[in-house]
């Protein structure tokens, strides 16, 4: 698995990017993959303030969630190439 130069570290907003797959830097069987597919204000989910949201499908059960860029970014810890 391939990962970006900042492996092992929590990403930035910045770093994110729609369309690309991110992981939680867990090895083996511990590893976690999710694609980021859509982003932004619109996908709040119910009860959440107004902080925007990226939304991810697991790539393992193709559970899709939207979750705050400030969430994703502390789990993911490099992109999949």
């Amino acid at each position: 698995m391939a990962a970006t130069k900042r492996e092992g570290l929590a990403m930035k907003k910045s770093d994110i990017r729609v369309g690309k797959t991110y992981n939680n830097g867990k090895g083996d069987r511990f590893c976690k993959k999710r694609k980021v597919f859509d982003e932004g204000v619109k996908l709040i989910p119910p009860g959440q303030d107004d902080q925007d949201c990226v939304k991810c499908q697991k790539t393992k059960t193709k559970t899709v969630r939207a979750v705050r860029w400030t969430g994703f970014a502390a789990w993911a810890k490099g992109e999949v190439e």
